[in-house]
């Protein structure tokens, strides 16, 4: 990774912090998840070297969670899985942006069930919910729009 990466990582995980922790923290932590800062996921579909700002990201903002330190283990795992699969699936797009919903929903369903007591089913559903709208259909828009951008592809790699 070259000096322009680590620069393009740095920001990523700024922004991943910014969105998650200034912009809409309500939304970004317990059974109710609308975290924004997940539709930036989109960025390794484009480039995978982006997997080191996103988990960075993930564990910078996991630091504020209400969960504490099993949120820094399971929250940025579910993240380094949904990461790893995203980018192994990329050539199925569709799929690959549903693996977060579907990793996430799992993990975070079991860590609010161990860790607060809610119920796991409910937690699970919502999680998915929130991680599916903002990865798989806004993210899944995002990419779309952006894949023959010059502009934009010019900057991220």
């Amino acid at each position: 990774m070259n000096t322009s990466d680590i620069a393009k990582n740095g920001f990523v995980a700024a922004i991943y912090v910014v969105l998650t922790v200034v912009v809409a923290p309500h939304l970004s932590y317990g059974q109710v998840q609308f975290r924004i800062s997940e539709v930036l996921l989109i960025l390794v579909l484009f480039d995978k070297k982006y997997w080191l700002g996103l988990l960075i990201g993930t564990f910078v903002s996991n630091l504020g969670s209400p969960l504490g330190v099993v949120d820094w283990v399971v929250g940025t795992g579910a993240s380094a899985i949904s990461i790893y699969l995203m980018i192994h699936l990329k050539n199925k797009l569709w799929l690959s942006l549903l693996v977060p919903a579907v990793v996430n929903g799992a993990l975070v369903g079991i860590e609010l069930y161990v860790v607060l007591g809610l119920p796991f089913f409910i937690s699970m559903a919502t999680v998915f919910l929130g991680e599916f709208v903002v990865v798989s259909v806004v993210g899944g828009l995002l990419y779309k729009a952006l894949q023959h951008n010059e502009g934009f592809l010019r900057v991220i790699n």
